[in-house]
């Protein structure tokens, strides 16, 4: 269960940077609407359901360090959806949305590397 947890914290990881590309290339190409769809998918659909899942494996593989990260990634996909929709509306949200993404970036790979490991507390070492 921990290397899927590893293999998903990647993906998640590798499915920020599709964002980041497609709304790029979006951007630049004057709002062209297949890379922004795909930008919308990924977000709305492809990384809600990826950290679902990480969460739902930490839990089965009674890892706190991996429910630590699997949680805090479910927690800041929901801020970043409720980000990229107000958006529309509040266009200083979307710098928001973009620090967010590379905060999302940051927790799915260190949750990758992190996963299954347990904090070694004097406690815990007795």
């Amino acid at each position: 269960m921990i290397t899927a947890y590893k293999m998903l914290g990647r993906i998640a990881a590798l499915l920020v940077l599709v964002q980041a590309g497609t709304i790029g290339y979006s951007s630049f190409a004057h709002g062209n609407a297949t890379a922004s769809k795909i930008h919308e998918i990924t977000g709305m659909m492809a990384l809600p359901v990826a950290v679902v899942v990480m969460l739902v494996l930490a839990f089965l593989a009674k890892s706190s360090v991996s429910i630590k990260y699997g949680a805090a990634l479910v927690l800041l996909v929901i801020v970043q959806i409720g980000l990229g929709e107000m958006g529309a509306k509040m266009h200083w949200l979307g710098a928001l949305h973009g620090v967010i993404a590379l905060v999302i970036f940051g927790a799915a790979a260190m949750a990758a590397v992190m996963a299954g490991r347990e904090s070694k507390t004097p406690e815990a070492a007795a």
